[in-house]
């Protein structure tokens, strides 16, 4: 995840002074890194989607949870460092839902292209 905010001349700062006066900072990515542990569960749906054209067409949908296992402290720039923002902590439920098409083998469209 990365968060925006620049401080201007100067080192450290409060999430709050940062709120009040915005106009003061300029902007820049901001990182705390995490490694996490991931699992989940995930259930597809097949569906007979545009025969012609895709061999399978699936309706994804996924829950998964992220632990941390290793994380940094503070939120840190290139030139700053926020002293009351909580470090990153990832461990939360996600959910995802998508769409995965599988074209046909011979299909026109995806001939000659390597």
């Amino acid at each position: 995840m990365l968060y925006q905010t620049r401080i201007k001349n100067n080192k450290s700062a409060t999430l709050s002074q940062v709120l009040q006066n915005p106009n003061g900072f300029e902007s820049m990515k901001l990182y705390n890194g995490s490694l996490n542990l991931h699992g989940g569960i995930g259930v597809d749906y097949k569906m007979n989607w545009f025969p012609k054209v895709y061999d399978q067409v699936y309706l994804s949908a996924k829950a998964s949870y992220h632990l941390p296992i290793l994380r940094r402290g503070k939120w840190r720039g290139d030139d700053v460092q926020i002293t009351d923002l909580p470090s990153f902590k990832a461990n939360q439920l996600y959910t995802s839902l998508g769409l995965v098409f599988f074209p046909k083998g011979g299909h026109k469209k995806w001939r000659g292209m390597h």
